[in-house]
C-alpha cells in the first residue's frame, strides 16, 4: 500500500525554475565570463539535478569548490522573489496530507523550499523537506526520509512526483513508481505523466491498485 509521496520543488510545485536557471547564467557569466545562453540551457535541461551536481559538471570542478559556489547562488535566490504555485496545487497537496504522509527533496536549498511553502500555507503538510545545501539530491534523500518515519520498507510504500528526467532517474535508482509532471507533451518516455500536481489522483491511484496486485 501506499503510504508515503515524495514531491520534488522547481517545476513541480513551483514555477520557478527558468527564474533560477538565468540567475545562475548571469552568475557564471558575471563571475567567469561564460556564455549565458548555454548555461541557461544546461541547468534547465539538467533540472532535478541538485545545484551542486550540476555545477560540478558544468565547470569540471571539485565538490568543495562547488559547494561554496552553490552557497554564493542560493543567497542570491533567497533574495529574489518566491516561485509561484502552479494552479491547483496548494489545494492538492493539502488534501493528499490527509492520506499521506509527504516529503520535499530539492536540488536547491532547504531554506528556499520551506519559504515557498510556507508562503502557500502548506509547510506543515510535509514530514520532511530537504535541500541539496543538507544533503545533495538523490536516494540518499530517500533514506533520510526512510529513518524520519522508521519504516523498513518505505521504498515499498512510496510514489516519487517530479518534472526531470533526474528525478526520473532517482526513482529508477530506488525502483520506485514516479509520476512525471510537465506542462507541455512529455518529453520522455514514463509510464505515468501529468500536466499537474493538480491532477495525480488518476496515475496515482492506478499505481496503488497495481501495487495491491501484486502483493505490496
Amino acid at each position: 500500500m501506499i503510504r508515503y509521496l515524495v514531491f520534488d520543488l522547481d517545476g513541480t510545485l513551483i514555477r520557478s525554475q527558468g527564474r533560477v536557471s538565468s540567475l545562475v547564467a548571469r552568475f557564471f557569466e558575471e563571475r567567469f565570463g561564460l556564455d549565458p545562453e548555454a548555461t541557461r540551457y544546461y541547468f534547465h535541461s539538467t533540472r532535478g539535478k541538485a545545484l551542486i551536481a550540476q555545477i560540478m559538471e558544468y565547470l569540471q570542478i571539485q565538490e568543495d569548490e562547488a559547494r561554496k559556489l552553490s552557497n554564493e547562488i542560493y543567497a542570491l535566490i533567497l533574495q529574489t522573489k518566491k516561485g509561484e504555485f502552479f494552479p491547483g496545487v496548494v489545494e492538492k497537496i493539502k488534501e493528499l496530507s490527509q492520506d499521506f504522509k509527504l516529503f520535499l527533496s530539492t536540488g536547491n536549498s532547504t531554506a528556499f523550499a520551506k519559504e515557498n511553502l510556507q508562503e502557500g500555507g502548506i509547510l506543515n503538510c510535509f514530514e520532511l523537506v530537504v535541500g541539496s545545501d543538507l544533503l545533495i539530491k538523490g536516494v540518499e534523500h530517500l533514506k533520510l526520509f526512510s529513518e524520519t518515519v522508521g519504516d523498513p520498507n518505505f521504498l515499498k510504500k512510496v510514489v516519487f512526483i517530479g518534472d526531470g528526467e533526474n528525478d526520473r532517474d532517482i526513482a529508477q535508482q530506488a525502483g520506485i513508481p514516479f509520476i512525471h509532471v510537465e506542462e507541455e507533451p512529455c518529453s520522455f518516455d514514463v509510464p505515468y505523466c501529468v500536466v499537474s500536481v493538480a491532477d495525480i489522483s488518476g496515475p496515482l491511484a492506478q499505481i496503488i491498485n497495481e501495487k495491491m496486485g501484486s502483493g505490496f
